[in-house]
């Protein structure tokens, strides 16, 4: 089983695929949610245009096996 901050990384990974493959010049910051481990704080940037949300942990870990998931 992997840790707490291993998983984190990974959605890391995943989401920072998913967002160069909508937009390379889509820049993507995400961070933790201080005493949540199990959500991740996802902020969003094209020019000008911001956008924030909170995604669930395994929701984005769900994706690793199902491309159509990630899309």
């Amino acid at each position: 089983m992997s840790t707490a901050a291993e998983r984190r990384q990974e959605a890391r990974v995943i989401l920072g695929e998913l967002a160069r493959s909508i937009d390379r010049r889509l820049t993507i910051e995400v961070r933790e949610i201080q005493g949540n481990e199990e959500r991740l704080i996802v902020k969003l940037t094209h020019g000008r245009l911001h956008t924030q949300t909170e995604v669930g942990l395994d929701a984005v870990l769900e994706t690793r096996d199902d491309a159509v998931a990630r899309t």
